[in-house]
């Protein structure tokens, strides 16, 4: 039988600013018991906290043997914030379906 997923689409400021919303965003997306993806091309801005957010819901799904990545294009904004924070946004892996295997 074929995984679920549901995908999460995130646009405009990605910051602590909006980091409530994100947050339920991602929960409720999480709580539907599916693999999770993230598409967030349309970032315009991105901060730290958005990073341990992505980082907090991917532990959580990958606990509980589900798939939890980002969409393809990652967005320059955000592949900044990566390389500025010591994260290697290059890697193929990062926070990628392909890596976030359970």
């Amino acid at each position: 039988m074929a995984q679920r997923s549901s995908t999460v689409e995130l646009t405009g400021a990605l910051t602590i600013q909006n980091s409530g919303d994100i947050r339920d965003r991602l929960m409720a997306a999480l709580a539907e018991g599916a693999d999770v993806t993230v598409a967030c091309a349309g970032a315009t801005e991105v901060d730290l906290t958005f990073i341990q957010l992505l980082l907090s819901a991917r532990v959580t799904a990958l606990r509980t043997g589900r798939r939890f990545g980002l969409a393809d294009p990652m967005p320059p904004v955000l592949q900044a914030v990566l390389e500025r924070a010591g994260f290697d946004a290059a890697d193929p892996q990062f926070l990628a379906h392909g890596g976030a295997q359970p």
